[in-house]
């Protein structure tokens, strides 16, 4: 294997086109530049490969620590704790962190790499060709090929239809907002919580962006 097609242009993404560029193969990756939204929690072992993957310690000085769980049953316009984990006694580091500052050390890192490329552009068509052979048409009409595409674009994103055809696929709704209220964020500094209902589950968790 010397070159892979990456479709996408999230976190798995980068991931990927760090893990493979790392290893001497040539990378595409193919996405639509798209706004990032929310925060990402990291582990003690996320981590541990986050800066393996980056080389980055700088990248810790942009995570909010975490150091509560919570999880809350609201029936009834009653709210009832069920669980409240101290993180702190078990874990040495668990924390939340910018999708977009996240994404940005991921990218800036694989693409010091020589063997990565971005082709900004949106993915049609994938198609089979012979020996095993895969065809990427782009909407702009490029057209590249690999043997090996990972598909990073998402559940119902185009490699999703490429493998498993086109029937429809029952998701769940994601809401997401953020709050600069500066009481709230006090309020719930360094805690996660979940709360569960019976239209769904919502989680609240602070973390910093760039500039806020």
């Amino acid at each position: 294997m010397k070159h892979v097609i990456i479709v996408g242009g999230g976190v798995s993404a980068w991931c990927a086109a760090n893990a493979f560029s790392a290893n001497d193969i040539s990378v595409t990756v193919i996405f639509k530049n798209k706004k990032v939204f929310g925060a990402q929690q990291i582990s003690p072992n996320g981590m541990k490969a986050l800066i393996n993957i980056t080389g980055d310690k700088k990248i810790q000085d942009k995570i909010h620590k975490i150091s509560q769980i919570k999880i809350n049953l609201i029936k009834n316009s009653n709210l009832k704790t069920l669980s409240n984990f101290d993180l702190s006694k078990k874990f040495p580091f668990y924390g939340s962190i910018s999708r977009q500052i996240l994404l940005n050390t991921l990218k800036k890192s694989a693409l010091n790499n020589k063997n990565v490329k971005i082709i900004n552009d949106e993915v049609k068509h994938i198609l089979k060709v012979d020996d095993g052979v895969t065809q990427v048409l782009t909407s702009t009409g490029k057209s590249i090929k690999s043997n090996v595409i990972i598909g990073a674009d998402g559940v119902n994103g185009i490699c999703r239809k490429f493998v498993c055809g086109n029937e429809k696929l029952i998701c769940k709704n994601i809401f997401r907002s953020t709050s600069t209220n500066k009481t709230q964020y006090l309020l719930t500094k360094n805690l996660l919580q979940i709360f569960l209902t019976k239209h769904g589950h919502y989680v609240v968790y602070p973390f910093k962006s760039e500039k806020q």
